[in-house]
């Protein structure tokens, strides 16, 4: 099913890109913006540091993710939290509305809208 999801939503980015739908971005970003697909509403994760590696794109909470992911851009209206273990455990990482972040500094495992705990 994920297989079917994440070609869905590459085949929705990328009329969204044909289409010139572009994404509000804030000026506080922590890294230069990643190679991903300009669609409103979405965080776009890589399996890689800087953009490298698969690219999946998150609507929704999702409490492990296999591969896990590296990198990440935040084109949503809400922060994202994202965590090194599955089921929004461990480490985390809070990702602000139009921010990049090159490198987690660990490999995410889950990912949820909202702030993350403090």
């Amino acid at each position: 099913m994920n297989g079917i999801v994440r070609r869905v939503s590459l085949t929705v980015a990328g009329a969204a890109v044909a289409a010139g739908v572009t994404v509000p971005v804030s000026a506080a970003h922590a890294d230069e913006p990643l190679p991903c697909p300009r669609i409103f509403g979405v965080l776009c994760v890589f399996t890689g540091p800087n953009g490298h590696g698969e690219l999946r794109l998150f609507r929704h909470e999702e409490q492990f993710l296999a591969p896990p992911v590296r990198s990440a851009q935040n084109q949503s209206p809400l922060p994202w939290c994202l965590y090194r273990d599955p089921g929004f455990n461990g480490e985390h990482r809070e990702i602000d509305r139009g921010q990049t972040i090159g490198d987690l500094g660990f490999h995410a495992h889950s990912a949820r809208p909202g702030n993350c705990p403090a």
